[in-house]
């Protein structure tokens, strides 16, 4: 559980307990909502497990597969073989490795192609059957979207477009019935969108934090952003690097799913005789893909390409695969049960190797240290141990890690130690070091010390030690205790000992044992003795 998604789980809960209920979190970053009361239906009904994070995430993952058949058999209604095209689009984001991770990650970005496809359908449900109902549902479908992700900001442009498109292609019958029905449903959006639109305008710095951080600083790096992300689309090995967020470097597009979706984007800038509301269809299947790249084309500042950025891309890519499909298997339309056997050929064989890899991926040692595997085991060894007579401590990165706090029953009672530099020995009682293999000591620990304690380890997937557990008896800790004063600083602190650890080098770091005690009061404690290796 890397540190994001334990913080995920503490604004879950959060909300769920009623302890916080915002429009908009500004911490982290800045982030959206809409997916944290959600997960919070969720903890609340599962008692606040970690897991719950994970359960609200999936299953916004297949509803985003319902609701892609849904906006594909609206979009394309016209085309005479609508229904398999939503039938192969669904089946394709399914089974898409990147869709099917993201929906199991626990990030707020999975509820933004849900409510882009909700949107979709439902506007064209409302410009198909001029039913003015359907237009209020959309617009508020597009009012909620403001509540996702970073990335629908940049969703309302591809609609806008598609829409003055519609305008000027329709009759002028048609306009005069559609733009009282279009005006309510930007009404409606409008009005959704206007407490967090609010909160902007008396929080501007919340709006522009996160964009300030990641975005490309020049023209150049954000056209070489945009080329980066169409390669990352369909290129073997241009995919995200990042291992939390794909196989590093597998593309969004698999080459056989490539071909199609090239197939299917062919298909869609042909030129043929179309109703207005279906060529705005085919425009937006155009157009709304190369808008929704641009969330990570343009976060130059950190990883380009970004699978969880691209997340608003997936839908649109489903329905370009889906019209490739049906427009390949075209030609043996008339053999009985074609497209059912191509349909059944693309789901199973493709989810048996989507769960190969998806396996391969989450068992994987590098995934496990990315991903806060250590502190995992870390809150687990806290929760195992009898904390009675002992005081614990947990070294780690971060202070007072989220990812233990996510997890460990027992974190309150635990003491942290920034670093893995730094031993404390308590006033009183036995004495458990929990230390992940990531921080080592720049030297070795005494061997006074290292004599005196008895060690346990947790392991990674691969094999390898990731965490020790170090345990000193009161009888040892007593021992270890130094009586000796090298010096008195204003009776604040006294040092122990100092002392080389290692042969020290001109312009090198030089290990060095500092045996000292705080002697001024803190709130609730008692003087401490510390060693700390530090560089000098």
């Amino acid at each position: 559980m890397h540190y994001d998604q334990a913080a995920n789980v503490t604004l879950m809960r959060q909300i769920a307990s009623g302890e916080s209920l915002p429009l908009f979190i500004p911490s982290y970053t800045g982030k959206e909502v809409l997916f944290f009361y959600w997960a919070a239906l969720w903890s609340a009904i599962l008692g606040g497990a970690p897991w719950a994070l994970w359960l609200a995430s999936a299953c916004i993952g297949i509803l985003t597969v319902a609701a892609t058949f849904t906006a594909a058999r609206a979009l394309l209604a016209q085309e005479p073989h609508a229904v398999w095209i939503a039938l192969f689009a669904a089946a394709w984001l399914a089974i898409s490795f990147s869709h099917v991770l993201l929906s199991r990650d626990g990030f707020r970005a999975i509820t933004l192609p849900l409510l882009e496809m909700l949107t979709i359908a439902a506007l064209w449900h409302g410009l198909r059957s001029r039913h003015t109902g359907w237009g209020i549902v959309a617009g508020c479908l597009l009012g909620l979207t403001g509540y996702t992700y970073l990335a629908a900001r940049l969703f309302p442009i591809p609609l806008a477009i598609t829409l003055c498109w519609f305008l000027l292609r329709a009759a002028h019958a048609e306009r005069r019935q559609q733009l009282p029905r279009l005006a309510v449903m930007l009404a409606a959006a409008a009005m959704t969108f206007a407490p967090l639109g609010i909160y902007f305008i008396t929080h501007p710095e919340t709006f522009s934090t996160r964009i300030a951080q990641v975005a490309a600083p020049t023209l150049q790096e954000a056209l070489n952003g945009v080329w980066l992300c169409l390669k990352g689309l369909v290129l073997p090995g241009a995919g995200d690097p990042y291992i939390r967020f794909n196989q590093p470097g597998r593309p969004i597009l698999d080459p056989l799913f490539a071909v199609l979706a090239g197939v299917g984007l062919i298909a869609l800038l042909r030129p043929r005789p179309t109703s207005a509301a279906d060529g705005a269809a085919r425009l937006l299947l155009v157009l709304a893909p190369l808008v929704m790249l641009l969330p990570s084309a343009l976060a130059t500042a950190e990883i380009t390409p970004s699978n969880l950025r691209l997340v608003g891309v997936y839908p649109f890519l489903a329905i370009w695969v889906g019209i490739g499909a049906v427009k390949v298997l075209q030609p043996l339309a008339r053999l009985p049960y074609l497209r059912a056997f191509g349909l059944g050929l693309l789901l199973l064989p493709g989810a048996i190797l989507t769960h190969q890899a998806y396996t391969s991926w989450a068992t994987s040692s590098e995934l496990f240290y990315a991903t806060d595997g250590e502190m995992v085991l870390a809150a687990k060894a806290l929760d195992a141990a009898d904390l009675s007579h002992t005081t614990a401590y947990i070294a780690s990165l971060h202070y007072r890690h989220p990812t233990v706090a996510a997890l460990a029953n027992h974190y309150s009672q635990a003491k942290w130690l920034t670093g893995g530099s730094t031993l404390v020995l308590p006033p009183q009682g036995d004495a458990l070091y929990i230390v992940p293999a990531s921080l080592p000591p720049p030297a070795g620990w005494p061997t006074a010390l290292t004599q005196r304690w008895t060690t346990e380890a947790a392991y990674a997937p691969d094999g390898s030690v990731a965490l020790t557990m170090h345990r000193l008896s009161a009888k040892d800790i007593a021992a270890l205790r130094p009586t000796q004063v090298a010096a008195d600083f204003a009776h604040v602190t006294i040092v122990h000992n100092a002392e080389a650890l290692a042969p020290c080098y001109v312009s090198e770091p030089c290990p060095i044992l500092v045996t000292w005690q705080p002697r001024a009061p803190y709130p609730g404690e008692h003087g401490k003795e510390h060693s700390r290796p530090l560089h000098a």
